[in-house]
């Protein structure tokens, strides 16, 4: 049997970790949400006397594709109606997104498919979701 490369022996234990982190916070973070119809409730940590509380916790970043619902440049969000992300458990929905660099809105339109990478860090009801890239397809 031929050898694997270095890179794939390093890539499937971490990728493994990873999953297997964000497939035991799932169950907790499910308990307390329906994945039906978003909604567009906030997933961001409460705020700590007037300023965002930072998410704790490790991060990951997922792909997916979706379609764009709607754009609010000057809150930095979007809405997606996105596929299956099967890493947190959750069926095709739409939902809003922050985006972390607002210029990623730039020149998107409604109803362009797109292939975004989604940051989630923290576990549970203390998660955080952010776009970090975001290209039309």
């Amino acid at each position: 049997m031929p050898k694997k490369p270095a890179r794939a022996r390093l890539f499937l234990p971490s990728f493994l970790a990873v999953l297997l982190a964000l497939t035991a916070a799932s169950p907790l973070w499910a308990q307390g949400h329906s994945h039906s119809g978003h909604g567009g409730h906030d997933h961001s940590p409460p705020a700590v006397n007037g300023a965002p509380a930072a998410p704790a916790g490790p991060s990951a970043i997922l792909v997916s594709r979706g379609v764009v619902r709607q754009i609010d440049t000057g809150a930095g969000t979007v809405v997606l109606d996105h596929e299956a992300i099967p890493e947190l458990n959750w069926g095709p929905m739409t939902m809003e997104f922050r985006v972390e660099d607002s210029s990623l809105l730039d020149g998107l339109k409604t109803g362009a498919r797109v292939r975004f990478d989604l940051k989630v860090t923290g576990m549970g009801r203390d998660a955080d979701y952010a776009i970090t890239d975001l290209e039309e397809e």
